[in-house]
Protein backbone atom coordinates (compact mmCIF):
# COMPACT_ATOMS: atom_id res chain seq x y z
CA UNK A 1 0.00 0.00 0.00
CA UNK A 2 1.49 3.51 -0.66
CA UNK A 3 0.67 6.51 1.48
CA UNK A 4 -0.07 9.96 0.19
CA UNK A 5 1.64 12.87 1.57
CA UNK A 6 -0.58 15.24 3.05
CA UNK A 7 -1.19 18.54 0.96
CA UNK A 8 -0.22 22.14 1.92
CA UNK A 9 -2.16 22.58 5.18
CA UNK A 10 -5.08 25.14 5.23
CA UNK A 11 -5.08 28.26 7.55
CA UNK A 12 -7.82 26.58 9.22
CA UNK A 13 -5.97 23.38 9.55
CA UNK A 14 -6.11 20.03 7.51
CA UNK A 15 -5.04 19.89 3.99
CA UNK A 16 -6.16 23.53 1.36
CA UNK A 17 -6.66 20.94 -1.28
CA UNK A 18 -8.83 18.65 0.24
CA UNK A 19 -12.22 18.92 -1.27
CA UNK A 20 -10.75 20.57 -4.55
CA UNK A 21 -12.02 18.74 -7.73
CA UNK A 22 -8.76 17.38 -9.51
CA UNK A 23 -6.87 19.43 -10.84
CA UNK A 24 -7.68 22.66 -9.44
CA UNK A 25 -3.94 22.64 -7.40
CA UNK A 26 -2.28 22.95 -10.83
CA UNK A 27 -4.34 26.00 -11.59
CA UNK A 28 -3.88 27.72 -8.51
CA UNK A 29 0.15 26.85 -9.12
CA UNK A 30 -0.60 28.11 -12.75
CA UNK A 31 -2.12 30.82 -11.44
CA UNK A 32 0.57 32.28 -9.20
CA UNK A 33 3.63 31.38 -11.82
CA UNK A 34 1.31 33.53 -14.43
CA UNK A 35 1.31 36.35 -12.07
CA UNK A 36 4.98 35.82 -11.41
CA UNK A 37 5.73 35.71 -15.34
CA UNK A 38 3.19 38.82 -15.93
CA UNK A 39 5.51 41.01 -13.29
CA UNK A 40 8.49 39.75 -14.32
CA UNK A 41 7.45 40.99 -18.06
CA UNK A 42 6.23 44.15 -16.13
CA UNK A 43 9.68 44.78 -15.20
CA UNK A 44 12.10 43.82 -18.04
CA UNK A 45 9.13 46.35 -20.15
CA UNK A 46 9.73 49.38 -17.59
CA UNK A 47 13.40 48.45 -18.03
CA UNK A 48 13.70 48.86 -22.01
CA UNK A 49 11.38 51.99 -21.39
CA UNK A 50 13.61 53.59 -19.02
CA UNK A 51 16.98 52.84 -20.07
CA UNK A 52 17.58 51.13 -23.29
CA UNK A 53 14.19 52.81 -25.71
CA UNK A 54 15.55 56.32 -25.69
CA UNK A 55 19.04 54.92 -27.31
CA UNK A 56 17.84 52.34 -29.21
CA UNK A 57 15.69 54.01 -31.16
CA UNK A 58 18.37 56.88 -31.81
CA UNK A 59 20.63 54.68 -32.77
CA UNK A 60 17.65 53.11 -35.10
CA UNK A 61 16.85 56.45 -36.71
CA UNK A 62 21.12 56.88 -37.24
CA UNK A 63 20.98 53.66 -38.93
CA UNK A 64 18.42 54.26 -41.37
CA UNK A 65 19.36 57.54 -42.23
CA UNK A 66 23.34 56.71 -42.67
CA UNK A 67 22.65 53.07 -44.35
CA UNK A 68 25.98 52.23 -43.24
CA UNK A 69 27.54 49.07 -44.73
CA UNK A 70 29.29 47.71 -41.99
CA UNK A 71 26.33 48.02 -39.55
CA UNK A 72 28.57 46.90 -36.40
CA UNK A 73 31.39 49.25 -36.81
CA UNK A 74 28.83 52.27 -36.94
CA UNK A 75 26.82 50.99 -33.90
CA UNK A 76 30.08 51.04 -32.01
CA UNK A 77 30.82 54.37 -33.22
CA UNK A 78 27.55 55.87 -32.55
CA UNK A 79 27.08 53.96 -29.02
CA UNK A 80 30.87 55.38 -28.19
CA UNK A 81 29.71 58.76 -28.88
CA UNK A 82 26.73 58.35 -26.51
CA UNK A 83 28.23 57.32 -23.93
CA UNK A 84 30.99 60.19 -24.72
CA UNK A 85 28.58 63.26 -24.76
CA UNK A 86 29.67 63.77 -28.45
CA UNK A 87 26.72 61.71 -30.63
CA UNK A 88 25.79 63.95 -33.65
CA UNK A 89 22.05 65.53 -33.55
CA UNK A 90 20.27 63.50 -36.54
CA UNK A 91 18.69 64.99 -38.66
CA UNK A 92 15.65 63.11 -40.20
CA UNK A 93 12.30 64.98 -41.70
CA UNK A 94 9.65 63.87 -39.74
CA UNK A 95 7.29 64.02 -42.60
CA UNK A 96 9.44 61.45 -44.67
CA UNK A 97 8.00 57.63 -45.33
CA UNK A 98 10.27 54.68 -45.04
CA UNK A 99 10.64 53.53 -48.10
CA UNK A 100 10.49 49.48 -49.18
CA UNK A 101 13.98 50.03 -49.78
CA UNK A 102 14.64 51.11 -45.93
CA UNK A 103 12.49 48.33 -44.79
CA UNK A 104 15.01 45.79 -46.82
CA UNK A 105 17.84 47.55 -45.42
CA UNK A 106 17.36 47.37 -41.78
CA UNK A 107 15.21 43.76 -42.09
CA UNK A 108 18.85 42.56 -43.83
CA UNK A 109 21.06 44.44 -42.18
CA UNK A 110 19.93 46.04 -38.96
CA UNK A 111 17.55 43.72 -37.51
CA UNK A 112 19.36 40.19 -36.58
CA UNK A 113 22.18 41.93 -34.99
CA UNK A 114 19.90 44.35 -33.10
CA UNK A 115 17.47 41.20 -31.98
CA UNK A 116 20.59 39.50 -30.87
CA UNK A 117 22.07 42.47 -29.01
CA UNK A 118 18.66 43.31 -27.29
CA UNK A 119 17.83 39.76 -26.39
CA UNK A 120 21.40 39.74 -24.09
CA UNK A 121 20.61 43.06 -23.34
CA UNK A 122 16.83 42.08 -21.76
CA UNK A 123 18.50 38.53 -20.05
CA UNK A 124 21.27 40.35 -18.24
CA UNK A 125 19.19 43.70 -17.63
CA UNK A 126 22.84 45.57 -17.16
CA UNK A 127 23.03 49.39 -14.98
CA UNK A 128 24.42 50.58 -18.12
CA UNK A 129 23.05 49.43 -21.28
CA UNK A 130 25.09 51.64 -23.12
CA UNK A 131 28.61 50.34 -21.84
CA UNK A 132 27.52 46.83 -22.15
CA UNK A 133 26.34 47.03 -25.95
CA UNK A 134 29.47 48.91 -26.96
CA UNK A 135 31.14 45.45 -25.04
CA UNK A 136 28.83 42.93 -26.66
CA UNK A 137 29.33 44.68 -30.19
CA UNK A 138 33.06 44.65 -29.68
CA UNK A 139 32.89 41.21 -29.07
CA UNK A 140 31.28 40.16 -32.25
CA UNK A 141 33.68 42.54 -34.08
CA UNK A 142 36.68 41.01 -32.61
Amino acid sequence: TSTALPGPASPLGGDAHAGLRPGTAKNIKRRSASAASRRRREIVGEYMRRSVDPVMRELVTHLLVEKPSDVTKEMLAYLRGVRDGTTPQIQMDSQRKVSKEDRAYMARDVKPLLTDLLSDVVRARPRAPVDFSIAWLASRRA
